[in-house]
């Protein structure tokens, strides 16, 4: 609920297949944010393995220096931005070094220092048993140590997966 008179919360968020936008098009993509009232950006490209297939390993050095200059950008124009992770298939296997692994990549987000984490399963397996409890509890895991001020989960719901598999 917004207060009377003032815009929506309302982000964008990169997290599309094809062609992703370059460093430079996401820095100045900010004062045109801020110019339209949007309130922040997720940083979710499908082709970032490092926050999908690859997330158990680190950004390279590179990616994390312009995540870095990315958040600064966006902060200076008075905007939030967020990091959306993809952990792939990290629900298949959901054991103590699955665990470990996960805290490890949240520090390392934390350490990069975004506002808002996004918990991306919306494209995953959906024939998973109990997943919903599962995504529910590996949420619940990151938001115990992540230090985003927002975190935003959004889940495969495995009945319309399988509804979708008998059409």
């Amino acid at each position: 609920m917004s207060i009377p008179g003032t815009p929506p919360n309302i982000c964008v968020i990169e997290g599309f297949f094809g062609h992703a936008w370059s460093w430079r098009d996401r820095r100045e993509y900010a004062p045109f944010l801020r110019d339209s009232e949007y309130r922040c950006y997720i940083y979710a490209p499908k082709d970032d393995p490092f926050i999908r297939k690859r997330w158990r390993e680190d950004w390279p050095s590179e990616t994390a220096t312009e995540i870095e200059k990315l958040i600064d950008v966006y902060h200076r124009e008075g905007l939030k931005i967020g990091v959306g992770l993809s952990p792939y298939e990290v629900y298949l296997n959901y054991d103590e070094a699955a665990r470990e692994q996960l805290r490890v990549k949240i520090a390392a987000l934390n350490a990069v220092g975004p506002d808002v984490l996004c918990i991306l399963f919306d494209d995953m397996r959906g024939d998973v048993p109990d997943l919903a409890r599962l995504q529910t509890e590996i949420t619940h895991q990151i938001a115990e140590i992540s230090t985003a001020d927002r975190i935003i989960m959004c889940a495969r719901n495995r009945r319309l997966a399988e509804r979708r598999l008998r059409v």
